[in-house]
């Protein structure tokens, strides 16, 4: 609700307002994460990430930094110029909504 309120008040002021909600995104800290605990479950790294990813995803894989960053790209890109005041999930699926 607070990014459609001010999506609503900024655009007068040619800002738009969207946000982004992204999901499992391999980052540095995951590998350091997943090194202590893939060793305390006796597993492999990759293990770790593959048992992660397919209990919250459908996809059953974590998102590269390069994914996320192209959706952020295309949304500061006039081709988005029509994105106002939404929320954006790169999250492959994870989310479970009922409509």
């Amino acid at each position: 609700m607070y990014t459609k309120c001010l999506a609503n008040e900024l655009i007068k002021d040619n800002i738009r307002v969207f946000s982004i909600a992204p999901g499992l995104v391999l980052t540095p800290d995951w590998y350091k994460t997943a090194g202590i605990l893939s060793e305390k479950d006796g597993i492999t790294v990759q293990q770790y990430f593959d048992n992660i990813a397919n209990d919250i995803t459908p996809i059953g894989r974590f998102a590269t930094a390069e994914e996320t960053a192209k959706l952020y790209v295309f949304l500061a890109s006039k081709q988005a110029s029509y994105c106002l005041g939404t929320s954006f999930h790169i999250d492959a699926g994870a989310m479970r909504t009922l409509s």
